[in-house]
């Protein structure tokens, strides 16, 4: 239950006559018979006293200012209390007993501790909170939200860890007050718990929990757009944009977080994109075009890498490639996608594709799989001999030209991306020497 080298840990501390306990999530994991990703211990002994017992031991000013250092990778801190300051920083104050540290930590689930033997020390009743399935904040739930205001949002990712799971109405009361916090956390501490969430068994019930309290309003006031936003007549669909949204982010694989906030997103253009023709039919005509643009409008407000919003992007700009009347049916239309592509593997696009689907009508994602095992064949045949998709990939490049005596310039960029399409459509003529004639031509034409 507890890895032996967290034991050894515990027990050289308890030999030195101080308590350690297996504190935070790592304890509500093993409740809830799930294998904990790391080990944090609690202690009363003093950060000081920690680095005296232990010589593999690392830490920073920071961290010993907050009572924490690093044993062989595990983290131990002093067992504290935090008294609130301004709900996003609080002022330390180290304690002598366990129960002063589990007071101040945020849920009851998240106030159990474990001792070396596997006993679990439970003074808010955690263990019977996880049973019944509800989200509940120990003591005063609003005292709790004033202390950290990212805690609100983390009352939602743990909503999300069943699709049962209940939210105490005293927090939710208190989220609802005041929700309007959450503007002053900062944004990366926003995407983690957002990320956390995408990564849950149950996302669907993380982001409708921050609908019903308003902080989807305050985080992602884009989505709110699609609740309610109907869609029947518009091809199968009959959900509203939101309902189609959630679901199709759960049906995408738990082990794949940015797809799944990639499926949250993937409509998030219909809002504004919305037309009723002059036979009442509904169309959303551009929507994933419009809907790539807000996508990463909003991972950059929340500051996603580069490579994130990319990801991201190009998949909601691309899942309706897929669609029966847009699917590339030949080698050369599976060459222009994996081009459009680029890093996004198209796995993952079939994958979005397959929940979209489900989302849309109940169509198992098992289903039109020899559609999709065309495609996947395409792709191994694709890469197998190893075709150009995209201008890194051609024979010649930027020093060809000059070596030709063209400028460095926007004309660059021109020919290459028509050598591009020629290599696209013929892959054969991807060969040092057509792509030279090619160029000269081409320059000679401008």
């Amino acid at each position: 239950m507890i890895p032996t080298n967290v034991q050894d840990i515990m027990a050289k501390m308890n030999s030195a006559s101080f308590q350690a306990y297996v504190v935070g999530g790592s304890v509500r994991d093993i409740v809830l018979g799930k294998e904990p990703s790391d080990f944090d211990l609690a202690t009363d002994a003093r950060p000081e006293q920690v680095c005296d017992l232990f010589d593999n031991v690392k830490s920073t000013e920071n961290s010993r200012a907050h009572g924490t250092v690093f044993v062989g990778g595990v983290g131990v801190t002093t067992f504290r209390t935090d008294h609130d300051e301004d709900g996003r920083s609080a002022r330390v104050e180290f304690a002598d007993n366990i129960l002063d540290d589990t007071s101040r930590r945020d849920f009851t689930f998240n106030g159990m501790a474990m001792l070396p033997n596997g006993k679990i020390y439970d003074p808010f009743d955690g263990q019977g909170d996880l049973e019944k399935k509800v989200v509940r904040a120990i003591g005063d739930p609003g005292q709790r939200v004033r202390e950290s205001y990212v805690r609100m949002l983390r009352a939602c990712r743990f909503m999300a860890l069943d699709s049962k799971m209940k939210m105490d109405y005293w927090l939710f009361k208190a989220i609802k007050r005041n929700r309007g916090l959450i503007q002053q956390v900062p944004v990366e501490l926003i995407q983690r718990e957002l990320m956390k969430m995408m990564a849950y068994p149950a996302p669907m019930s993380g982001v409708d929990a921050m609908r019903v309290t308003g902080l989807l309003h305050e985080v992602l006031p884009e989505l709110v757009q699609t609740i309610g936003m109907q869609q029947k007549g518009c091809f199968k669909h009959e959900f509203n944009v939101f309902h189609h949204s959630l679901l199709a982010m759960s049906a995408i694989p738990a082990e794949k977080p940015l797809l799944r906030f990639a499926a949250l997103l993937h409509d998030i253009g219909k809002a504004d994109t919305r037309l009723v023709d002059g036979d009442g039919n509904l169309h959303f005509y551009g929507h994933e075009e419009v809907g790539a643009q807000i996508a990463g409008d909003i991972m950059t407000r929340l500051r996603f890498s580069n490579a994130e919003i990319d990801y991201v992007t190009t998949l909601v700009r691309e899942h309706m490639t897929l669609n029966t009347y847009y699917v590339p049916t030949t080698m050369r239309g599976v060459r222009r996608l994996l081009g459009r592509l680029g890093d996004v593997p198209i796995a993952d696009l079939l994958l979005l594709k397959a929940a979209d689907r489900f989302a849309r009508d109940g169509i198992s994602r098992s289903d039109n799989a020899e559609r999709d095992d065309g495609i996947r064949q395409m792709v191994a045949t694709i890469v197998s001999e190893s075709h150009a998709l995209k201008v890194t990939d051609l024979a010649i490049n930027g020093h060809d030209l000059i070596g030709m005596g063209l400028e460095p310039g926007p004309l660059f960029r021109q020919i290459l991306n028509r050598l591009l399409e020629e290599a696209l459509d013929t892959p054969e003529r991807n060969n040092r020497e057509y792509l030279l004639e090619t160029a000269r031509r081409l320059s000679n034409e401008t």
